[in-house]
């Protein structure tokens, strides 16, 4: 009990079945997009709720979040609200401000937002 199990033991046959919602749920939390993440979730629901996950699997949506805020920061020094909400699968540029606002507020970025501009600006990263 307790030990993690060799690598080729994940890859049979029974075992990649099994695991297939979770490989595509991690995907999608990687990928940073809620809406594909939403989809997933959705997709695979049932087995979830067989697997009694689907609650824990529902609360990384905040996660999915956080990736995507992380990886546009990386990308961009400067982008709008409705950019941010269009590319994390947001409902719209207030969603998105409340979303990066939060971010900021928590450390998850290093950024400042143009409230009557409508963008978010991220701060020189220096090494």
């Amino acid at each position: 009990m307790g030990e993690i199990p060799e690598r080729p033991v994940f890859f049979t046959p029974g075992m990649t079945l099994c695991l297939e919602p979770y490989l595509h749920i991690t995907q999608a939390v990687r990928q940073g997009d809620l809406a594909v993440f939403t989809k997933v979730v959705s997709t695979h629901k049932q087995r979830l709720q067989q697997d009694e996950t689907y609650t824990l699997i529902s609360r990384l949506a905040h996660q999915v979040v956080k990736a995507g805020l992380r990886k546009l920061q990386v990308s961009y020094s400067r982008l709008s609200l409705q950019d941010v909400a269009d590319r994390l699968g947001l409902a719209n540029a207030k969603q998105a401000e409340f979303v990066v606002a939060k971010a900021v507020r928590d450390g998850v970025l290093d950024a400042t937002i143009h409230h009557e501009e409508g963008y978010v600006q991220s701060h020189d990263l220096t090494n």
